[in-house]
């Protein structure tokens, strides 16, 4: 395992990077905090519960989470970790190690809480209606990947910097605006497979969900940095014309440890798979998904409203 050690406002960080559930068991017995350490249908925790993936999808996200238990292990800050650093895991972390006080960020946890469960979350509107927003999306915009040091500090920074900076709101915004044409490109030039969208993520694209899901209601995007698979139904009743658990019926389908929550997950973690193989996925989702009832061609919109007759 990767071991990475640093020091933030005082507080003394051992960061353990596991590949596996066995990695991330072993560093639970050895004293480490697991953070969102989902593998396929194994969740790996401790009494904190930071995850909520698979069996332990009913739980809030790991920040509110976090939130519960903020300063806990300011003290000990050993935590087990897998995968890239995401908005949710790394505020969790900074949450339980004491770094930030939730009483003072409550518009920014409530949209990282909100984001994770839920693509539909138009980031401009947030920031316009809060402007405390506007240090998520700038930390967001930033790529972090798998450098959880710089994911942590970079929040901290978000947090007691960039909502001081006047300049920060605007440039943040324009940036938003370019990340969505980017989505609007990468979304033409990828390819249909009923209705399924097979997309190929660049690196600097990051995310493009909330664009892809206006027009199809099944997204299969390779992340070209990682070489990973993630699949995404636009709404609860939308996957649930796969089965009754949604996508998690269609990745206990999978062979590997394919895991993930109802509405989106992805290829176990750190296999490395091709543009052809995602090919296969959505054929394999678009193969399996009941045809919507409603019978409209824009079946998807009536989907992500809910509607009955469209599950």
């Amino acid at each position: 395992m990767e071991t990475i050690k640093f020091s933030i406002l005082d507080v003394l960080f051992t960061i353990l990077v596991a590949s596996d559930a066995v990695e991330a068991i072993e560093a639970l017995d050895a004293g480490f905090c697991p953070v969102e350490c989902a593998f396929g249908e194994v969740s790996v925790v401790d009494e904190l519960m930071l995850d909520h993936h698979g069996d332990l999808s009913h739980l809030p996200p790991a920040c509110r989470q976090g939130e519960k238990a903020a300063g806990a292990r300011r003290d000990d800050a050993r935590f087990v970790v897998t995968g890239a650093a995401d908005a949710d895991a790394v505020m969790a972390i900074c949450m339980v190690a004491g770094l930030l006080d939730p009483a003072l960020i409550q518009p920014i946890l409530s949209t990282i809480a909100a984001r994770d469960v839920s693509p539909h979350v138009d980031m401009a509107a947030a920031c316009r209606k809060d402007k405390q927003v506007t240090a998520l999306l700038w930390w967001q915009q930033q790529r972090w990947g798998g450098c959880w040091e710089s994911a942590i500090r970079g929040m901290v920074t978000a947090v007691t910097t960039v909502l001081a900076d006047e300049d920060a709101y605007q440039d943040v915004l324009v940036r938003e605006e370019a990340r969505r044409a980017l989505a609007e490109k990468v979304m033409a030039e990828g390819m249909e497979v009923g209705e399924v969208l097979v997309v190929s993520v660049p690196a600097e694209l990051g995310f493009g969900f909330d664009v892809w899901y206006q027009e199809y209601p099944f997204v299969v995007a390779h992340l070209e940095k990682w070489g990973s698979i993630t699949v995404g139904a636009t709404s609860e009743v939308a996957a649930q014309r796969y089965g009754a658990n949604g996508l998690l019926d269609f990745f206990n389908d999978q062979e590997g440890a394919w895991g993930g929550r109802s509405t989106v997950g992805g290829s176990p973690r750190g296999q490395q798979m091709s543009f052809a193989e995602a090919i296969a996925v959505a054929a394999d989702l678009d193969e399996g998904v009941r045809p919507c009832q409603c019978g409209s061609m824009a079946s998807w919109h009536s989907c992500a409203s809910n509607q009955p007759t469209c599950g």
